[in-house]
């Protein structure tokens, strides 16, 4: 398949493509040039999808320990408590 680079500098993706790997206006893509293997030199484009997996790595920290699941999961609970007992004022306030 191919494409033709624009004066701006862009390259329209083909719609096969699009469709095949479930892109819209307003998707992401990663875009890399593979250095080894099959891939070496090679312009590599990877949609980024939306989801926390997405999120991995986003929030490096150098020199300080990761956070715990278990203090993740206590964080969540935390905030949902808070936030169940604003809710619970809130609907006494209003009657």
């Amino acid at each position: 398949m191919l494409g033709t680079l624009t004066s701006e500098g862009q390259l329209p993706l083909p719609k096969q493509i699009r469709k095949s790997l479930g892109l819209q206006a307003g998707s992401l893509l990663d875009f890399s040039i593979g250095t080894s293997g099959e891939t070496k030199g090679l312009l590599v484009a990877r949609p980024l999808t939306k989801t926390v997996l997405g999120l991995a790595g986003l929030l490096k920290r150098p020199g300080k320990a990761a956070v715990s699941l278990k203090a993740m999961d206590q964080a969540v609970l935390d905030i949902a408590a808070a936030l169940h007992s604003k809710a619970i004022a809130k609907g006494r306030s209003n009657t």
